[in-house]
């Protein structure tokens, strides 16, 4: 979600809902939520949906949770916008035309970068 009120205020952007069930908020802590500068840009599921990530290309930061709503981690890249499910992690793009992948602490981080490239909110892992 994104939110355009007061800026000293942090509403949570993100929410789940399962089925008919009511939407649950998904809270971070303070300084991440003030790092997302209100504003999601892209939201994907692991490949079992058991945890997700949000981007938020405003902060620079990109921030995973579990379905049961914990906050586990965030990962910090500068304009990150797409997000794509890997086994073990995620794909993270950015405008800048990097990709980077940010795994559960198992995965090595990886990064890359395409010259003259400048990747938007869409991003799919094939």
């Amino acid at each position: 979600m994104h939110y355009a009120g007061r800026r000293d205020r942090l509403p949570p952007l993100v929410a789940l809902q399962m089925g008919t069930g009511r939407l649950a908020l998904q809270y971070a802590p303070a300084r991440v939520q003030r790092d997302m500068h209100n504003y999601c840009g892209s939201v994907a599921f692991d490949d079992h949906g058991r945890t997700f990530a949000a981007s938020s290309p405003r902060g620079g930061i990109a921030i995973r949770w579990s379905v049961d709503g914990a906050f586990l981690e965030s990962h910090t890249q500068e304009d990150v916008r797409g997000i794509s499910s890997t086994p073990g992690g995620f794909w993270f793009s950015d405008g800048l035309g990097r990709l980077q992948a940010a795994g559960s602490g198992n995965v090595e981080p990886v990064r890359r970068a395409f010259e003259d490239t400048h990747w938007d909110n869409h991003l799919t892992v094939c």
